[in-house]
């Protein structure tokens, strides 16, 4: 009896250390926080008594003032981390702004001048945010923001950090070169620079004189990139004769021609008008084991177009699907307008149906192609409903105001087939009625232009219209305006 009670007093004694330590652990670990979550196991006695203990500590506050004091603790920690989460998240954001910029800044100059970039990778070009210096020491860039971050190697980088440190008006921040406000940056030279001179050559010399200029300052050319821009420049031009000059001088020199190259000879003789030249490049190109693409195969059909060989484009045509390369629009467009200048029309409208089977949406280039085919082979009414056709859906725009037509951008076959759409009878009434309306003007104006934009600034639509006119509706007054040449006047009233 007497070991059970023993036994009894050792099992409580166990049982209210424990407790103690509990109690002790649950004090300890509330003061750490501020507070008491005894409610979380469901100790709501021992809550009680953690209050009562703040409150009597706390003094004048009563039994709720130590926790109103530990929730205005939470409160204030909790707005010291929000103002820091705020700060961190506008620093941040200043940060990514500025990455941005400087982005934007080296993409525009990729794009302006590709060829200062060369050897850099393509995420470097893209505008990754690579810290560098600026563009060789030179200062570039604007003067109220960050210069270009270029990607250089160690070397580079830290002799250009060198040099542009020791400029005046410069100053260097976190491995960014930036220019003061106070001194623009000064070119080391008033001649332009290789790069540039190959963009001008590229996007900006509109005539003769100008790519013999830019080839003078350039000197003598040194890869296949310039000699295959210098080729395209000619050209533009219509300069086969120089173009060949350069594919012949890059290959005494060593520099073996690619398929860029070859493409730009052969277009360059397509639009001289040079068609058995441009098919000798075009086999050629072949014997020296180069495969051409689709833009060499566009080139020798348009080329057989230029010259009437309608029956060597579609030849083309077949074998190049036979290789297994899909023509796109502009092929087809070629086509087309070879079986125009050889007065196949109706091979033309098969071929304009069957680019429209394969799923493929014809141009302004194909539509005018076609248009012309028609009109030129006297087929007129089905020119008239192709032209209407494509006004419908947006390919010509052709009536500025109820009472005036515009002609400029259009061929002459096309802008023939456009004026009989509108001329439907004597009495000016036109197919759509609701575009010209003679109860508001008896006068149609059909503008034409003064041929400034012809080559050669021959007028080619004026003549041509003015005799349509006088040929086909005599019936009409057709007249030229005395105060602006490039306009025509047709009276609704007989002779």
């Amino acid at each position: 009896m007497e070991g059970r009670r023993s036994h009894s007093r050792d099992r409580d004694r166990d049982r209210h250390d424990r407790d103690r330590r509990r109690r002790r652990s649950r004090s300890r670990s509330c003061s750490r926080r501020g507070g008491y979550d005894g409610h979380r196991s469901g100790d709501h006695d021992g809550r009680r008594r953690y209050n009562d203990r703040r409150g009597s500590s706390g003094g004048s506050g009563g039994p709720r003032s130590g926790r109103s004091r530990s929730r205005s603790r939470s409160r204030s920690r909790e707005e010291k981390h929000r103002r820091h989460r705020n700060d961190r998240n506008d620093h941040h954001s200043d940060r990514r702004r500025g990455q941005q910029q400087q982005q934007q800044q080296q993409q525009q100059r990729w794009r302006r001048f590709p060829d200062r970039f060369v050897g850099q990778t393509s995420s470097s070009r893209g505008g990754s945010s690579t810290r560098g210096g600026g563009s060789g020491g030179s200062g570039s860039g604007s003067s109220s923001g960050i210069a270009p971050v270029f990607d250089f190697t160690e070397d580079a980088r830290r002799r250009s950090k060198v040099e542009n440190k020791r400029k005046p008006g410069h100053f260097q921040a976190n491995g960014v070169i930036r220019i003061s406000e106070s001194e623009p940056p000064r070119r080391n030279s008033s001649k332009p620079d290789r790069r540039e001179l190959l963009y001008k050559l590229r996007k900006e010399c509109r005539t003769s004189n100008d790519i013999m200029q830019c080839l003078k300052d350039l000197g003598q050319l040194r890869d296949i990139k310039e000699y295959s821009m210098a080729i395209t420049a000619w050209g533009r031009r219509k300069e086969w004769g120089h173009a060949l000059g350069l594919l012949e001088e890059m290959q005494r020199r060593g520099v073996q021609p690619n398929v860029i190259t070859w493409n730009a000879a052969i277009s360059a003789c397509e639009k001289g008008a040079q068609w058995e030249r441009a098919l000798e490049l075009f086999e050629e190109m072949q014997r020296r084991g180069l495969q051409p693409n689709v833009i060499t195969w566009n080139a020798a059909i348009s080329a057989c177009g230029k010259g009437a060989q309608w029956e060597r484009a579609l030849g083309m045509l077949e074998e190049m699907q036979r290789r297994g390369l899909q023509p796109n629009v502009i092929t087809w467009s070629a086509a087309i307008s070879a079986c125009e200048k050889g007065a196949q029309w109706e091979r033309a409208l098969e071929m304009f149906e069957e680019m429209q089977r394969r799923g493929l949406q014809p141009n302004v280039i194909t539509w005018s192609a076609v248009i012309s085919s028609c009109q030129q082979s006297g087929s007129l009414d089905q020119a008239i409903d192709l032209f209407l056709e494509a006004q419908s859906i947006g390919i010509y725009s052709l009536w500025l105001n109820p009472a005036t037509i515009d002609l400029h951008d259009l061929p002459l076959s096309v802008a023939r087939a456009a004026v009989a759409s509108v001329l439907a009878d004597v009495s000016l009434q036109p197919r759509n009625r609701q575009y010209f309306d003679t109860s508001i003007s008896t006068t149609l104006t059909i503008i034409t232009g003064r041929g400034n934009r012809s080559e050669n600034n021959e007028a080619v639509l004026r003549p041509g219209i003015l005799a349509m006119l006088r040929s086909e509706y005599p019936e009409l007054d057709s007249t030229i305006n005395r105060e602006n040449g490039g306009r025509i006047e047709v009276m609704a009233t007989k002779k």
